[in-house]
């Protein structure tokens, strides 16, 4: 594969890191998202997957931009994807939890949200315990 790219600035030759990059596709992405600009948005933001596809924050993104889409299961996915990566990121988890009851996925939310919870009871019981209302409102959601 070819080097990562470079960044100058007519005023600047210092060369920046690539993540200099990364992250104003990223910012790109997230305006376009402001701007209700999806196609754009979902463009930029794969430059980032494809640049740094080790970057959860741009998995997050993606898989929001593609659950204002309306493509609830896509935009799970994507978010799993991105959990995948790091396995020990509870917000990313937890936004997988949320995506995955969103998609009537329940029995895969109930997994993910396991993963964070006290292993000797059931995970259910144990999120009930730790009041975690927003797990309870998306499952009743789920059901609805």
């Amino acid at each position: 594969p070819p080097p990562p790219p470079t960044t100058t600035t007519p005023t600047n030759t210092q060369i920046e890191p690539p993540s200099t990059l990364l992250w104003a596709w990223y910012l790109r992405s997230h305006l376009h998202e402001i701007a209700h600009e999806y196609t754009p948005a979902l463009t930029t933001v794969d430059k980032c997957i494809t640049q740094t596809p080790t970057a959860v924050d741009a998995y997050e993104l993606r898989g929001r931009l593609i659950l204002q889409a309306g493509d609830t299961n896509g935009a799970a996915n994507c978010l799993d994807e991105g959990r995948k990566l790091d396995k020990q990121d509870r917000y990313i988890n937890n936004r997988t939890t949320e995506y995955l009851l969103r998609a009537d996925r329940e029995v895969e939310a109930l997994e993910r949200i396991s993963m964070f919870t006290r292993h000797e009871s059931d995970p259910e019981q144990n999120v009930f315990d730790m009041q975690c209302m927003w797990y309870e409102l998306e499952l009743a959601a789920c059901y609805a």
